[in-house]
C-alpha cells in the first residue's frame, strides 16, 4: 500500500479492510502466486501532469503480463495469464507511487504479447466471465472489452 498515491490508497482501503473479501478470496485474496512474464513500456510523460489534485512528474505507463496460480478464476483473475496496464508517476517528493492499475482492451493486449494462442485464451476464457455461456446467450463476444464490466444473468425462470 505504501507504493500506492493518496487517492489509490482511498479508493482500494475499503477492500483491504472487508474480511469478508479475504475469507471469500476476492480479489487479490484471489492470487496465490504471480510471475511477471512480460513488461513493456506503452508510454513516457516527462512533463509534470496532474491527476486527481497531485501533481506527478515521470509518468511510466507499464503493460505487463503475469502467470497467476488463483484460488479460482473470475473475471478479474484467471489461472494462467493475466494482463495489467501499471501507471507510475513520481510526486512532489520524488517517490514512485503507483497511479492506477487497470485490465487493459483486448487491442492492448494484441499489440504488445505476440503470442497470439495465448491471447486468444486468455480472451475466450474472460468473455466467459463476463458475458456468461456464449454459446447459450446468443450474445458474441467481443474483441476489445473495456477494462470492468459486471454482468448479471436473468433468470431462466420467474416464481410467482
Amino acid at each position: 500500500m505504501d507504493l500506492y498515491t493518496e487517492p489509490l490508497k482511498n479508493y482500494v482501503s475499503y477492500f483491504f479492510e472487508n474480511k469478508y473479501n479475504k475469507n471469500m478470496h476476492e480479489g487479490i485474496y484471489n492470487v496465490n502466486n504471480a510471475n511477471v512474464v512480460l513488461i513493456c513500456e506503452m508510454e513516457h510523460i516527462k512533463t509534470q501532469t496532474e491527476f486527481e489534485g497531485i501533481i506527478y512528474g515521470e509518468i511510466k505507463r507499464y503493460f505487463v503480463k503475469c502467470e497467476m496460480q488463483v484460488h479460482s478464476s473470475d473475471k478479474y483473475y484467471t489461472e494462467g495469464n493475466n494482463y495489467f496496464v501499471f501507471s507510475i508517476g513520481k510526486d512532489i517528493s520524488g517517490d514512485e507511487k503507483i497511479i492506477n492499475i487497470e485490465i487493459p482492451c483486448y487491442s492492448t493486449i494484441f499489440l504488445y504479447d505476440k503470442d497470439i494462442t495465448e491471447v486468444k485464451g486468455y480472451i475466450n476464457i474472460r468473455n466467459g466471465f463476463l458475458y456468461g455461456e456464449l454459446e447459450e446467450s446468443g450474445i458474441q463476444p467481443t474483441s476489445d472489452a473495456p477494462a470492468y464490466i459486471d454482468y448479471v444473468r436473468n433468470p431462466n425462470t420467474i416464481d410467482i
